[in-house]
């Protein structure tokens, strides 16, 4: 396993972790946001470790951005971290997986992408953007041996969700949303959203909507939506 992020220290030490448990792990520091970085660092990863037969791209910020304070520059920096970053990921792995005829993408993108939440305009469309191109690439893919799968979570705790001082619906422990996203990328699922008791992408939002009612958030939020998604 290669882990690519820009915390050096974070990233050696879940791989010793890795490598303490019987595993392979190699780190990589490099920042998703620069696309000559991440062809370096699948280049890496290729020569240490062999073809990438799976990538998941899960690097992703929070930041606010509120209609008030409105500033592109932040909006540009939370779409070049969490969509940009993404694409430049399956950019440098694709040829590899399409030339062997196998392999997986996993995005990790959120509820927040199915509908926009007040403060967090750019996290939404990052998001929106993310689970676009994933749908897009799946059906050019399919025919060619590559999964495509989309994981939309709700609220997690995580360093980010701990800065969030609104309400969180549902909030999970990241070691139970960590066994469902491996079950799903395990099962090859297109798309899979959690939490289940939260019904809001399957028609039924006016239920939770008492729940969901959220003002400014910067992290990834329950939304209601009557959009369909395929679950496992």
């Amino acid at each position: 396993m290669a882990l690519v992020a820009r915390n050096q220290e974070a990233t050696e030490e879940l791989a010793k972790s890795i490598r303490e448990s019987g595993g392979k792990a190699l780190p990589i520091v490099c920042d998703v946001t620069d696309r000559q970085a991440v062809l370096a660092a699948v280049r890496l990863c290729e020569r240490e470790m062999g073809p990438v037969d799976r990538l998941v791209a899960a690097a992703g910020i929070g930041d606010p951005t509120p209609a008030e304070k409105f500033d592109a520059g932040a909006v540009e920096q939370v779409m070049r971290t969490n969509y940009l970053g993404m694409v430049y990921c399956i950019e440098a792995v694709l040829p590899g997986m399409i030339q062997a005829h196998r392999g997986q993408i996993v995005g990790l993108a959120s509820l927040a992408g199915f509908h926009g939440l007040p403060g967090s305009g750019a996290y939404c469309a990052s998001k929106a953007a993310q689970i676009a191109m994933l749908e897009s690439l799946r059906i050019e893919l399919r025919p060619k041996g590559v999964i495509v799968t989309i994981i939309s979570p709700g609220f997690v705790r995580t360093p980010m969700t701990a800065k969030n001082l609104n309400p969180m619906p549902f909030l999970m422990d990241v070691d139970k949303a960590a066994r469902i996203i491996h079950r799903a990328m395990r099962s090859g699922a297109r798309h899979k959203t959690f939490p289940g008791r939260c019904r809001c992408l399957s028609g039924s939002g006016a239920s939770c909507r008492k729940h969901c009612t959220m003002g400014r958030s910067d992290s990834p939020g329950s939304v209601w939506t009557r959009r369909k998604v395929n679950r496992v």
